[in-house]
């Protein structure tokens, strides 16, 4: 009866997920706690069906933001991550989000990816393509591992000779992420940890192909398959307006709202309810107006503050700012050009630099023997644009420690 009952949930709500490959769109459907692939989405045959729309790794930029539970709720949240993206987004067009917070002691700590809105829409738009989910790849990735011990280190092959490294929190998330081509740049992640984050176990997908992979001396390695996502990570990535009714939580409104209109249609007194139910609503929405504009001074207010701490923050640091732009001017390659920087002063500073070159390859070996700069490693693989004839790069400058 039980296996019955499985096999009926698994028709009346399919679970697809749509990835984007150099085949085009790929469509994988969890059938009896596997994902296969399938030659197309079964969920729009079904009013329940969940399809999750895949954002691919490569137009994707990752953060990992924190925020205090003292100013900052959990219906806040999306508006708080909202105006910190614009503070350090290298994008001016419109862009789109995913977030994923986890509450770790006195603060949200929140995994943030973000991409370009037309980046995505000229993947998918000559596929007939109705996502109830959009999410980062390596998002989805990280929440559907069949594992439950947390912190750890995730291994993951994107494709022959690529490699994403991950270091997850005790809830799961991600907090540092790593794109990985060469054992050079393995080393550099390790080198990057803390001493107790290289001692964390480390897991890898059970499909992996060990005979490539870059690694020689681990020993604590397990291998995970993948199920299905927890649900807080696809909860933040729904739809607007889109009912995910292979959730449990989605039948609360309306299971309620029949459970009431029977309570009314048994009491006999419908009337009286309708009147009182139509003062309360107008009790409401007068509430809510005023209670939106308090909000929507909090939040101005609270964009200010976080404006006029950055501009503290970049002027407390603005003398060895200025020395690393003026060493990085005088080592960078004069067919290579800039179009964002970022310093960090965190675990001893590092610099993230993003721009084109007519060749990218040996430029982390270049900006290495600056003196100001300890390691140089690649953040995105390295591919030329057919419009522009330049390579994209993505550089981040691990900074030697100040005397």
């Amino acid at each position: 009866m039980k296996q019955y009952l499985y096999k009926l949930k698994q028709y009346l709500f399919p679970r697809v997920i749509a990835r984007y490959s150099k085949q085009g769109i790929q469509y994988l459907e969890n059938v009896d706690r596997c994902w296969r692939q399938v030659p197309e989405s079964r969920s729009k045959d079904s009013f329940f069906g969940q399809e999750v729309l895949l954002v691919p790794e490569n137009l994707t930029l990752f953060r990992v933001r924190k925020f205090p539970l003292s100013s900052v709720k959990h219906s806040e949240l999306a508006e708080a991550v909202h105006l910190d993206i614009d503070l350090w987004s290298p994008w001016e067009e419109p862009q789109e989000f995913y977030y994923w917070p986890v509450r770790s002691g006195g603060q949200w700590v929140v995994a943030i990816w973000i991409w370009q809105t037309l980046a995505l829409q000229n993947l998918v738009e000559l596929e007939d393509i109705t996502p109830t989910h959009t999410m980062p790849e390596q998002a989805w990735k990280i929440a559907a591992i069949d594992c439950k011990e947390f912190p750890a280190i995730y291994i993951d092959q994107i494709e022959p000779g690529k490699w994403s490294y991950s270091v997850l929190d005790s809830s799961g998330i991600p907090l540092y992420l790593s794109l990985v081509v060469n054992k050079a740049a393995a080393q550099r992640f390790w080198h990057f940890l803390d001493e107790e984050s290289r001692h964390y176990p480390v897991i890898i997908d059970e499909g992996v192909d060990q005979a490539s992979w870059l690694e020689d001396g681990l020993e604590d390695v397990r291998k995970v398959g993948r199920n299905l996502p927890v649900a807080p990570s696809l909860h933040y990535a729904r739809k607007p307006g889109v009912k995910d009714w292979s959730d449990a939580f989605t039948w609360l409104k309306p299971v309620g709202a029949i459970l009431v209109l029977y309570l009314i249609w048994i009491s006999g007194n419908g009337l009286v309810l309708l009147k009182q139910s139509q003062f309360v609503a107008g009790q409401v929405a007068t509430a809510r107006d005023a209670a939106s504009e308090v909000l929507d001074q909090r939040v101005e207010v609270e964009r200010i503050y976080a404006k006029l701490e950055h501009m503290q923050k970049i002027r407390a640091e603005q003398t060895q700012f200025e020395r690393m732009l003026a060493a990085l001017s005088e080592k960078l390659p004069k067919d290579a050009w800039l179009e964002f920087i970022e310093y960090n002063n965190a675990d001893g500073g590092w610099v993230d630099i993003l721009g084109n070159a007519k060749q990218s390859v040996g430029l982390a070996a270049v900006l290495e023997e600056m003196p100001e700069v300890q390691h140089a490693m690649f953040l995105n693989d390295i591919r030329k644009d057919q419009r522009t004839g330049l390579e994209p790069f993505k550089i981040r400058l691990k900074l030697t420690d100040k005397e």
